[in-house]
């Protein structure tokens, strides 16, 4: 198993990437998808990353997009 830090390092370089964060709107939005993204956001080691994704500027649009989107 990956160690949490290379989890969020890969959750951030796989969010950081223009086409990346367009299919991450169309997932986060997708209500068959809502669920398990709401499984996999709880879980207390993606916590901190889904965290740093709605501090990090460049990535406030994504998560703001992906959330009006529901």
């Amino acid at each position: 198993m990956m160690k949490d830090s290379n989890v969020q390092k890969n959750m951030m370089g796989i969010m950081g990437s223009g086409e990346n964060q367009a299919n991450m709107v169309g997932i986060m939005s997708d209500p068959s998808m809502y669920k398990p993204m709401v499984q996999i956001m709880s879980d207390p080691k993606m916590k901190a990353t889904f965290s740093a994704m709605l501090k990090d500027p460049a990535l406030q649009p994504l998560v703001k997009e992906a959330l009006a989107a529901k």
